[in-house]
């Protein structure tokens, strides 16, 4: 994994006077799974829709595939999957394949679609209406327009976000299948344990990347600093971040505890940890 598929380098949005993203640089290498995380309005989307090539509005340097991002040979190489469904409802899910394939200039029967739409469960479904598909069956068929070609870059906001547990499976069993193609995958998530399957995760936060680091070593360095605290219960330092987890606290320190006291519970810790930590410097 060598070869940058986006390079970002100062890259800056401002909406009036309001800076939404600020002093971004930033590699993603051929091949990579790479999870953007923070809070709402922390400027996700609007990073996204710049590499998509649908916000102009930036000042820097921005890259997708070595090309600006508004490049129309962009095309077919880069697909873009926004949060709120962009299909056709009127149309079925067979006439929306025929449709976008007719775009791409390939065909809806291509065997990479047809595995797909096998594992997705849509195969039954094909004379049915987008717009009356479940929730979860309309992301998926979202993701059946973007095997039609195989991007070298797919960028997704939210992929599962309103999805039931059953069909998120089945979407990042997808989704991991176009990976192993080739294809490089940027996404966002409010689920912090989907961020785990990513190479590497970016913290953004107020505009400016706070963080990025593998998964495993954003845990690692919470190890032994992580605890859950009932109410009321003295702590011996003043923790960096404390979460709420039911009746309980969990607090999260600077460094690991030499010595625990009795009240205080250890436990594993988590990109959502993370985040919080983040949020605090």
């Amino acid at each position: 994994m060598t070869s940058a598929v986006v390079r970002l380098e100062h890259l800056a949005v401002t909406f009036g006077r309001r800076p939404v993203l600020q002093d971004l640089s930033l590699s993603l290498n051929a091949g990579e799974i790479f999870c953007l995380l923070g809070p709402d309005g922390a400027g996700k989307t609007t990073l996204l829709r710049v590499l998509a090539g649908l916000e102009r509005r930036y000042t820097g340097t921005v890259r997708v595939l070595g090309r600006p991002p508004s490049h129309p040979e962009l095309k077919h190489r880069r697909v873009f999957l926004p949060q709120e469904f962009s299909l056709y409802r009127d149309l079925t899910v067979a006439e929306n394949l025929r449709f976008f394939a007719g775009l791409y200039g390939t065909s809806p029967e291509a065997p990479a679609v047809q595995r797909a739409l096998r594992m997705s469960g849509l195969a039954p479904f094909l004379h049915r209406a987008a717009g009356k598909l479940s929730g979860g069956m309309q992301k998926k068929l979202a993701l059946m327009t973007a095997l039609l070609i195989r991007p070298d870059l797919l960028i997704l906001d939210e992929p599962t976000t309103g999805v039931d547990p059953v069909s998120r499976r089945e979407l990042w069993d997808l989704l991991f299948d176009l990976h192993q193609q080739g294809t490089t995958l940027l996404f966002t998530t409010p689920y912090t344990e989907e961020a785990e399957r990513s190479h590497r995760v970016g913290i953004l936060l107020q505009g400016r990347l706070a963080v990025v680091a593998p998964p495993e070593h954003l845990l690692q360095n919470l190890e032994g600093r992580v605890f859950l605290a009932p109410p009321g219960a003295p702590l011996p330092r003043r923790p960096v971040a404390t979460l709420l987890q039911g009746p309980w606290r969990r607090v999260i320190f600077a460094e690991p505890l030499p010595e625990v006291p009795p009240d205080l519970k250890p436990t594993p810790p988590t990109l959502e940890d993370a985040l919080a930590v983040a949020g605090r410097r």
